[in-house]
């Protein structure tokens, strides 16, 4: 029978950076078939980063949640096209609105040429206005998306993630009150996965401990054979 690929995840205390785990990811890529990177700074930059240079989708998304607060202008407008073109959720609103030859506003291009005169001119130049700020949202959401990875130190992974040897796990940190109980919950099951490596920095192996102590997680049995850090 082959063996099965050394699947390695390694667990960051939550920081605005990754440095406390730099090395056990240097020695995870090394010995491991497949890393991966547990992190809570490391899941919301990639995450963000992510959608900044996705496509009309991830820019909405993103322009619906931060546009606000990057362009005043921007909010204003469109809050303004809600108005006139009927109250939708924003986010679905500017997924048609950013692409230029979607079914929505090519229907709005129509509308406007037939009612002909001013009504066209004003259509043109309120979509001309939204396509430069929204493409200045983006540029913004990218030039801030890019410092966050590179204060986090995402981007000396850039290797091993283009390898396909690291990737990451979305971290669950809940909602308000539940952040710990969200947490706790997704590190027990890392524990009691079958076939895996869990490796903890210094910070969240002492908490780990903590949660096995007092039976709220337990290491698998394929832990427990194999000797882990846990």
């Amino acid at each position: 029978m082959a063996n099965q690929p050394v699947r390695i995840i390694v667990c960051a205390y939550p920081s605005p950076t990754i440095e406390p785990v730099m090395d056990l990811l240097k020695s995870a890529v090394l010995y491991g078939d497949q890393v991966v990177l547990h992190s809570p700074i490391a899941s919301l930059v990639g995450s963000i980063s992510a959608l900044s240079h996705a496509g009309p989708d991830g820019l909405a998304e993103l322009a619906a949640s931060l546009g606000s607060a990057l362009s005043p202008h921007l909010s204003s407008q469109i809050e303004d096209l809600e108005v006139k073109l009927g109250k939708k959720a924003t986010p679905t609103l500017l997924r048609e609105l950013v692409n230029p030859t979607s079914l929505s506003r090519t229907r709005l291009r129509m509308q406007a040429s037939e009612a002909g005169g001013n009504d066209y001119a004003e259509f043109e130049r309120a979509m001309a206005e939204f396509d430069e700020r929204m493409a200045g949202v983006q540029q913004q959401l990218i030039s801030l998306s890019d410092q966050q990875v590179t204060d986090a130190r995402l981007d000396e992974l850039v290797t091993a993630i283009e390898g396909e040897v690291l990737s990451f796990e979305p971290v669950d940190l809940g909602d308000g009150d539940d952040d710990l109980t969200a947490y706790r919950a997704q590190l027990a099951d890392i524990l009691h996965s079958p076939g895996e490596y869990p490796v903890f920095d210094h910070k969240l192996g002492d908490f780990v401990r903590t949660m096995i102590d007092a039976g709220a997680a337990a290491p698998s049995p394929y832990l427990r054979l194999r000797g882990t850090q846990v």
